[in-house]
């Protein structure tokens, strides 16, 4: 059932009163005592969630002396000046240091992984080389591309230059040399054209000239050279190589599934063996440890939208479909609905849809987070899935009517869906990503019309500092306004 479940993902502004722990929360700004209030004047409660401390944006942005505006067409609040409006309508999805990457962006890197390998790229290649011999590295790049009218073509040469620098930074000695060989190799196809070159060989004729005559290896021509190590050429080819003595040649033809080699072992080329050991087994491993600073997702967590009336939950798509992106499943989830609506207007497979959600009710048990409206709607979802694929994507069902109301686009009923947004939070008219301590991303909230974000976010969106005295139930800030 699960791995059926799985293979199916493959084919906002809503944030209700969550529970939140109650505390007696002191504050304090350079020493003075701070009593946070809302538009209204009223005094309002911070409160702790999940480790962090929510405090209103509006009365943070006042006590430091800053406007506070909310914008509803583009769900922002703004703390001091405006940003750019790219910037408002955009959805971020990345935080890496203090650079906020959008999903405009994915049209670039196609995922997060890739903006993220990008950045530990870059940082890797500042700290082995100096700006000047990227920045020349790079301009010899631009010369040679031609065309660079974008700043999207400047990023992605700038990245191009550092990664091709990072092939070149290995250092020397790095490879163990007892498993580099380098040869050279004549293939034939026949035993009889193998036995001519040893022949030739013999009578001292030099090997690069028996390369240009017998030679049908393309990859192998005169004066040139293979350098491997184990696991790379096919066994016959590589042990014969290992086994010879440096400028040695075999004295008898070497058979393998490419035909008859006659092989010649070199003076080890220690640079590319140097080279190729350092990408292959040292440059992945400094890359993946490559300290880029804070990097945050921003991923939606609670209610993520609504499909004909029902909130569907991101906990409540999670059970449904364990891997896949959000916004993906919720896709599918729309998907499915449709289905669903057919089968109802139309009184089809009452019987069948009760079976499957008995057996899905096995499998999947929700959590507290998804309310009993929610689950019923989902599971009603899947087990039309479920007969869907039985009675369409198998062939059983052969009555046209039928058949026409789910394979005629015309005929698809229309369905009430929205995506919720997230409040984003501008300070000064650069977007913040509130995180909390371990650097996740923890969303705005909006609790009776007051927007919380974690003091933190602010605080250091300020160029300010924010700690904790447990003792006191204190949060100090301190700094510069």
């Amino acid at each position: 059932m699960k791995k059926i479940i799985s293979s199916l993902l493959a084919g906002a502004m809503l944030f209700s009163a969550m529970p939140v722990v109650a505390a007696d929360i002191n504050i304090t700004i350079n020493g003075t005592e701070f009593i946070p209030k809302n538009a209204l004047g009223e005094v309002v409660t911070p409160f702790i969630e999940n480790g962090s401390t929510f405090l209103p944006v509006r009365a943070m942005g006042t006590a430091v002396g800053k406007e506070v505006s909310f914008d509803a067409e583009n769900y922002s609040v703004y703390i001091g000046a405006e940003p750019t409006d790219a910037a408002k309508k955009d959805e971020p999805i990345l935080l890496i240091g203090d650079k906020v990457f959008f999903k405009s962006d994915l049209q670039y890197y196609v995922d997060i992984e890739n903006i993220i390998d990008e950045a530990k790229i870059i940082t890797l290649a500042k700290e082995k080389y100096s700006d000047a011999e990227i920045e020349e590295y790079y301009n010899e790049i631009c010369e040679r591309n031609g065309r660079v009218e974008t700043e999207e073509d400047k990023r992605y040469l700038y990245y191009a230059a550092c990664s091709s620098l990072l092939n070149y930074a290995f250092p020397d000695g790095c490879a163990p040399r007892e498993s580099y060989v380098t040869a050279q190799h004549i293939l034939v196809k026949d035993e009889e054209d193998a036995l001519k070159v040893i022949d030739a060989l013999n009578d001292g004729v030099d090997f690069n000239l028996l390369i240009e005559e017998y030679n049908t290896d393309p990859g192998q021509m005169k004066g040139t050279s293979y350098t491997f190590t184990y696991g790379e050429m096919v066994e016959e080819f590589e042990t014969a190589a290992f086994s010879l003595e440096v400028e040695a040649y075999t004295l008898e033809p070497v058979k393998s599934t490419y035909g008859y080699h006659v092989i010649k072992r070199l003076p080890l080329n220690e640079e590319f063996a140097d080279a190729h050991y350092y990408q292959k087994n040292i440059l992945p491993i400094e890359i993946e440890n490559a300290d880029i600073g804070k990097v945050v997702e921003v991923e939606k967590s609670g209610v993520y939208g609504k499909i004909e009336g029902v909130e569907i939950t991101v906990d409540a798509m999670d059970k449904i479909f364990p891997e896949g992106k959000t916004e993906e499943k919720f896709e599918a989830l729309g998907a499915l609905a449709i289905v669903l609506k057919i089968m109802n207007e139309n009184n089809l497979f009452v019987d069948e849809r009760e079976v499957y959600e008995a057996e899905i009710r096995q499998e999947i048990v929700f959590d507290e987070s998804t309310d009993e409206k929610t689950a019923e709607y989902m599971l009603d979802i899947f087990a039309a899935a479920f007969v869907y694929m039985d009675e369409f994507s198998y062939g059983s069902v052969v009555e046209a009517d039928m058949a026409e109301l789910f394979l005629v686009e015309e005929n698809f009923p229309e369905i009430e869906k929205e995506i919720y947004k997230d409040i984003k939070v501008f300070v000064d008219g650069k977007l913040i990503i509130p995180c909390d301590v371990n650097n996740n991303y923890v969303a705005p909230k909006n609790i009776d019309g007051t927007v919380y974000v974690p003091v933190r976010a602010i605080v250091e969106a300020l160029s300010m500092k924010a700690e904790w005295d447990n003792d006191t139930r204190t949060v100090v800030i301190t700094g510069n306004r």
